[in-house]
């Protein structure tokens, strides 16, 4: 076992023992197997949240762990997972490029797995990016109503007013994330806002909500505004001034919390 497969382990929330803690590996389109775990209750009548990190934050992230701790404890069943070349999914990192279509089939997996069980998406930094986009596809094919509830915090978009980026990472980048285990292929960077605006369109009529904290790198308070102010209604706002990159700090897993119990239902 590697060092990213022990430090995942050693990170990876605690399960009650009347919880259960499933790990799967879900196939995309491409064929590439994507580390998926599952963290349920006996019942199978929870409402499931996945939750997408930002960057190759996945399966034993500390920010995913932690917010997904929180949200367990309080009754939902969820799901964690690895983007490719990260933790134990196959595939090469492609910096983002296949995010949105990898959770797409992580979310119809779980679908054809759990039946239909209220589900809500949760995106961080660069994972809002691709929450949003692979909510869009899942309503595209599952019909309009499958994803319950969306919660983004930040954007993970390049700054407004520049030219979206499209170099690859160069050498010392490169040699960096692939000491903390990433396997890394030369792609395309993120969409920037105009390309989120189609699937924000789409997105009407689901619960939306977009937070905005005060001290991070995933996008400035601006942009995210301006991906909020994009979004149909319903939608809500929350912008927390102290809070930085971690969205398991009280005021924000609060509010997020207090959304998901009005938007998503235990099944009977």
């Amino acid at each position: 076992m590697g060092f990213a497969q022990v430090l995942s382990l050693l990170l990876a929330f605690s399960v009650p023992e009347s919880g259960e803690r499933t790990a799967l590996q879900v196939e995309t389109a491409d064929g590439v197997m994507l580390e998926t775990v599952v963290y349920d209750w006996p019942d199978r009548r929870a409402p499931m949240v996945v939750l997408t990190g930002h960057g190759h934050d996945g399966v034993g992230s500390r920010a995913v762990e932690k917010l997904g701790e929180q949200l367990y404890r309080r009754g939902y069943a969820v799901v964690t997972w690895s983007r490719r070349g990260t933790g134990r999914s196959g595939g090469l990192y492609d910096l983002g490029g296949s995010d949105a279509d990898d959770l797409a089939a992580v979310g119809a997996s779980l679908m054809e797995r759990y039946g239909r069980r209220s589900l809500g998406l949760v995106g961080i930094g660069s994972g809002a990016r691709a929450t949003l986009r692979a909510a869009a596809g899942l309503a595209r094919a599952h019909g309009e109503g499958e994803i319950d509830a969306v919660a983004v915090y930040g954007a993970g978009i390049p700054p407004a007013g520049t030219h979206e980026p499209s170099e690859p990472p160069g050498l010392l980048r490169k040699l960096w994330m692939r000491a903390q285990g990433v396997r890394v292929e030369a792609d395309s960077l993120p969409p920037g806002i105009d390309r989120l605006r189609e699937p924000l369109q789409r997105l009407r009529g689901t619960p939306l909500l977009v937070m905005a904290p005060g001290r991070e790198s995933f996008a400035s308070v601006d942009d995210v505004r301006r991906l909020f102010d994009a979004a149909e209604a319903p939608k809500e706002w929350l912008f927390a001034p102290s809070a930085g990159a971690d969205p398991s700090v009280l005021g924000v897993a609060g509010r997020l919390q207090a959304f998901l119990e009005r938007n998503l239902r235990r099944e009977p």
